[in-house]
Parts: structure tokens; C-alpha cells; sequence
């Protein structure tokens, strides 16, 4: 037997894998794994918290700090 998270435990994970960056994109999966969403429209407080969790998850600080590298040009400048 699969074991399937209920709702409010996906959103959590997705949140924390760095997958997401905010609601709106946790819902969209949410809704695309044939979850219903809408228990997070009514739950400030849990929105307010994944949203705090979408911003410190380690996957998501570790994307970004790839993205910001693969971005950069390093220039270097001979000094007379």
C-alpha cells in the first residue's frame, strides 16, 4: 500500500524540497498531483509559514547560489 501525504503535508514538503518558491507555485502542484488547494486559501498562518519555509530552504539558497554563479562573468582587469 502507498503511503500518500494529505494536503497540508505536501504543501510542507514541497516547501521545504525548494521546489517551490511560493504559494501560487505550491497550489499549481499541488493541484497538478490531484490535491485540492483550497484548504490553503483559508490558513493565513499556514501560508505565512510556507511561505517562510520556501524562502529558507536550503535546496532553494543552494539553487540560487548556482544560478547566481552561472550568471556571473568574471572579468579580470591587468593592473598596469
Amino acid at each position: 500500500m502507498d503511503f500518500r501525504p494529505n494536503t497540508i503535508e505536501r504543501a510542507y514538503q514541497l516547501a521545504q524540497s525548494g521546489e517551490c518558491a511560493t504559494i501560487e507555485e505550491i497550489k499549481a502542484i499541488l493541484r497538478k498531483e490531484g490535491y485540492s488547494a483550497s484548504q490553503l486559501a483559508s490558513a493565513p498562518t499556514l501560508r505565512r509559514t510556507l511561505r517562510q519555509m520556501c524562502a529558507a530552504s536550503p535546496a532553494r539558497e543552494s539553487a540560487q547560489a548556482r544560478s547566481d554563479q552561472q550568471g556571473s562573468v568574471l572579468i579580470q582587469v591587468p593592473t598596469p
